[in-house]
């Protein structure tokens, strides 16, 4: 029953807000007078508050549109999501079968064999990078239009190899 009681009065309460809202809105304000262009220099006393308003700044016109002759290049045309999707998707494709046909040569099975017959991790490490440099210069040898995206390749492969924040170790000498 209580609930009911504070229902009813917050919901004349609103309503006697929402009556008196209209009664107690601002007026518009009255159109600005007009200032002169140059207002009088007052050097007695303080300025009057009318002239310490700011002049609205002065139009400044467009800049020129620039000459054809500056932009002689043509911009190439955009290319949509899907059509950038799909020239991703058919170099992905081509640097696949650039990759298997240098995989299958017989200098680069002759050198990941050389690196994964390595001793230590170190020396498998070298090998390793030696391998990336050279499958990845004759990726770029079979297509040479895949170049940014095998240097991209090669930079990943030997940054994972590569130990950076490890100290060389020292070979242990035999007596």
């Amino acid at each position: 029953m209580r609930t009911l009681k504070t229902c009813k009065k917050l919901v004349s309460l609103a309503g006697a807000v929402l009556l008196a809202a209209p009664a107690f809105a601002q007026q518009p304000a009255p159109p600005p007078e007009a200032l002169p262009e140059n207002p009088p220099a007052n050097t007695e006393g303080p300025a009057q508050p009318s002239l310490l308003i700011p002049q609205p700044p002065a139009t400044v016109p467009a800049p020129a549109a620039p000459s054809p002759a500056v932009h002689a290049a043509p911009s190439a045309p955009k290319l949509s999501k899907t059509e950038v999707n799909v020239e991703q998707v058919t170099m992905g494709i081509r640097l696949f079968e650039a990759k298997t046909v240098a995989l299958k040569d017989p200098a680069i099975q002759e050198q990941i064999a050389w690196a994964e017959a390595a001793k230590t991790d170190e020396g498998k490490r070298e090998r390793l990078v030696t391998y990336y440099n050279m499958l990845y210069a004759r990726i770029v040898k079979i297509d040479g239009t895949l170049k940014t995206l095998v240097t991209k390749q090669q930079v990943a492969a030997i940054a994972a190899v590569v130990q950076t924040n490890i100290q060389k170790t020292i070979p242990i000498e035999k007596n």
